[in-house]
């Protein structure tokens, strides 16, 4: 079977799983988003993220890309911050365990790469400082 069969067989496979058409239709375009990104189309990436429609957390038919994982790797910066703004999560991770962190880091992706840890630094919760009578209490009470 060529890899066209096996990937028109896997696509086949995923879609007969999801019964709601919503929901497939997001995820074969979050798929073909992935390879839009890896070939390199910049403004059509960006025009499918625009355009909206799709799941900006699915993966590849291998599972070996996710599009902000496919970003990352192509060290496109305005498609990662787009990705990022409609929802992709920048922590997810593909199947052999890597995010797209690790993939801006193993591609030397400096900017992509600072964009990803400030949406990850961003995403913690903030530690709350206690109140000052709080704090003026608990002086008082050592």
């Amino acid at each position: 079977m060529s890899t066209t069969e096996q990937n028109n067989f896997y696509r086949a496979s995923l879609v007969d799983t999801f019964a709601d058409r919503a929901a497939r239709e997001s995820i074969v375009k979050g798929m073909q988003l992935v390879n839009i990104i890896l070939t390199g189309q910049h403004i059509a990436a960006l025009r499918e993220i625009n355009a909206g429609g799709f799941d900006p957390n699915v993966r590849s038919m291998g599972g070996n890309w996710t599009p902000l994982g496919a970003a990352a790797a192509m060290k496109d910066t305005e498609v990662a911050k787009a990705l990022l703004k409609a929802g992709a999560d920048p922590l997810m991770k593909d199947v052999k365990g890597r995010t797209a962190i690790d993939l801006a880091k193993q591609y030397e992706a400096k900017a992509v790469l600072r964009l990803l840890e400030k949406a990850v630094a961003d995403k913690k919760p903030k530690k709350r400082k206690a109140p000052a009578r709080r704090k003026a209490k608990a002086a008082a009470a050592k």
